[in-house]
């Protein structure tokens, strides 16, 4: 809904999943909640919101309307994620697989595939441009930085020192 919302409707369909950041580096769902009721809404428009500690919060029922990404909100759930990923480069291990966990029982529960970035269907940069969208939306799993390989091969540069202390030398 555009401006004030009224009441909470029962949503007709679920079709996809919405994802958001909360913009915030931290928050609770409480702080969410009065937020959104500041907009004139009646209280928070995400279903589902992810704390940065792994733990999952219910928010708006869960068969409802939210009130998450306008015009979008008739066929959606909304998750929301602590923090701002614009600005946090990454996201904690805890939280990744609470969100990856969560977005797949969703997806299972509504038989969909759909998931998108609040970004997709309305114009902001949420989720953030550090959000790690296709491991949370579908399970793929993020790759740890590698370490720098070492300049010198080190098995080589040992067997090397091993054939210069353990050779005669040519003085002998």
């Amino acid at each position: 809904l555009v401006g004030s919302e009224m009441c909470i409707r029962d949503r007709a369909t679920t079709t996809r999943i919405i994802l958001h950041h909360a913009a915030a580096k931290t928050c609770t769902a409480q702080q969410i909640h009065s937020w959104h009721l500041a907009n004139g809404w009646v209280g928070i428009g995400y279903h589902f919101f992810v704390r940065k500690d792994g733990s999952v919060y219910r928010g708006r029922p869960e068969d409802t309307v939210g009130a998450h990404a306008g015009n979008n909100n008739y066929d959606s759930i909304g998750v929301c994620f602590e923090g701002n990923y614009m600005t946090e480069t990454t996201m904690p291990d805890a939280q990744r697989a609470a969100g990856a966990e969560l977005v797949a029982y969703l997806k299972q529960k509504y038989g969909i595939t759909k998931v998108q970035k609040h970004r997709d269907v309305n114009a902001t940069g949420c989720p953030g441009d550090n959000f790690p969208f296709e491991a949370i939306a579908y399970g793929t799993p993020v790759e740890p930085e590698k370490p720098e390989e070492p300049c010198v091969n080190i098995t080589l540069a040992l067997y090397m020192l091993c054939l210069l202390y353990t050779s005669p030398s040519p003085r002998d």
